[in-house]
C-alpha cells in the first residue's frame, strides 16, 4: 500500500472491518478523488461548433471527446455530430444527405472541406462581387452593377403601397 492509503488502514478503529466487501467500500469511500472517471454520452452534447470554428477542428474536437466514451453507440455519436453543427452549408447538405452512419458523415466532412479549400469564401456565404466581369475597356470594368431587391421588385409590380397612410407604414413611423 501507499503511504497515505497505509496510514488511512491504521487509523481504522479495530475490528471495524469485518469482510473484504466492508473494506472495499471503506476505501472507495475514503479515496474516491483518486477514481478513473469516464465520459458518457453526455459529454458529446457539450462539443458545440464554435461561432467561427472550422469544420475540420470541430470533427477534431469531436472525435478526440468521443474516443473516450467506452461502448459508445454509433447512432448517438452520429446524432450527437449533426446536432451540435452550425447552421451553415455543411449542416444544410447533411440535413438533405442524411448520412446513415459515421464513416459516411466523414466521407461527405472530407469532401466539403476539399470543396471549401478550392472555392472562394464569398460563394459559400452568397455574395457576389458587384462589378461586370472583365472587359477591354476600361470604364464598364468599373460600372457597378445594379441590384433590386425583394422589396424594389415588389414596389415596381404595385404589390406593396407606398402610401404614408397605408397601415402599415403608419405602424413604422410610431416614435417609441
Amino acid at each position: 500500500m501507499e503511504k497515505t492509503a497505509l496510514l488511512w488502514f491504521a487509523s481504522l478503529p479495530p475490528k471495524s472491518i469485518h469482510s473484504f466487501t466492508n473494506l472495499s467500500h471503506a476505501f472507495l469511500n475514503r479515496f474516491f478523488i483518486s477514481r478513473v472517471y469516464y465520459k458518457t454520452e453526455d459529454a458529446l452534447h457539450y462539443i458545440r461548433q464554435g461561432e467561427h470554428e472550422p469544420l475540420r477542428e470541430y470533427i477534431r474536437r469531436f472525435q478526440a471527446t468521443s474516443a473516450e466514451i467506452p461502448n459508445l453507440n454509433p447512432r448517438v455519436k452520429l446524432y450527437s455530430i449533426k446536432y451540435e453543427l452550425k447552421p451553415r452549408h455543411f449542416a444544410d447538405q447533411i440535413a438533405l444527405i442524411k448520412p446513415k452512419d459515421m464513416v459516411e458523415f466523414q466521407e461527405k466532412a472530407a469532401s466539403f472541406i476539399e470543396w471549401k479549400s478550392f472555392v472562394r469564401p464569398e460563394r459559400l456565404t452568397g455574395r457576389t462581387s458587384r462589378t461586370l466581369p472583365r472587359t477591354k475597356n476600361p470604364k464598364r470594368r468599373t460600372k457597378k452593377v445594379k441590384t433590386a431587391t425583394a422589396v424594389n421588385r415588389l414596389t415596381a409590380k404595385g404589390l406593396v403601397c407606398t402610401s404614408p397612410e397605408h397601415p402599415i407604414r403608419k405602424i413604422q413611423s410610431i416614435q417609441y
